[in-house]
C-alpha cells in the first residue's frame, strides 16, 4: 500500500503543477478609459493578455497542457479507481467465501457436538 500513497501524492503534485502554469500564462494590466456614456467619467478596468512566450507558442503550449491534463489528471486517476474497485470487489468475494467456509465448519462442529452428547447419554 506504500506505492498507492506515492501514486496519490504524485497525482496531487501533477494537478498542482498543471494549474500553476495557468496562473503564469497571462499578464493583467490596469486600464483607464473615458466613458462613452459620460465623457467626464473615467472607467478603470483590466486588460488580460498572454505572456509573450505563450502568445508565440500558443498551439504547442495548449496542446501540451491539455494532453497533460487528460493523461495525469483524468486518465491515471480513473485507472487507479478502476483498479481499487476491482481489488475491493475481489477482497469482498474472498471474505464471502471465507465466511461460508466458517459457517459450514461451525455447523459441522455443532453437529458433532450434538452426536457426542446423544451417544454419551
Amino acid at each position: 500500500m506504500f506505492w498507492l500513497r506515492q501514486v496519490i501524492i504524485g497525482v496531487y503534485v501533477a494537478a498542482l503543477v498543471s494549474q500553476l502554469t495557468r496562473f503564469m500564462e497571462v499578464s493583467v494590466e490596469r486600464l483607464e478609459l473615458t466613458s462613452y456614456v459620460e465623457p467626464n467619467t473615467t472607467i478603470v478596468g483590466c486588460r488580460v493578455d498572454f505572456v509573450p512566450f505563450v502568445a508565440e507558442h500558443m498551439d504547442v503550449y495548449f496542446n501540451i497542457y491539455f494532453w497533460f491534463r487528460v493523461v495525469f489528471i483524468h486518465f491515471i486517476p480513473c485507472l487507479a479507481l478502476v483498479y481499487l474497485n476491482a481489488a475491493l470487489s475481489c477482497a469482498m468475494q474472498k471474505a464471502k467465501r471465507r465466511r461460508q467456509q466458517l459457517l459450514q465448519l461451525n455447523r459441522r462442529q455443532e453437529f458433532l457436538r450434538l452426536q457426542v452428547g446423544l451417544s454419551s447419554s
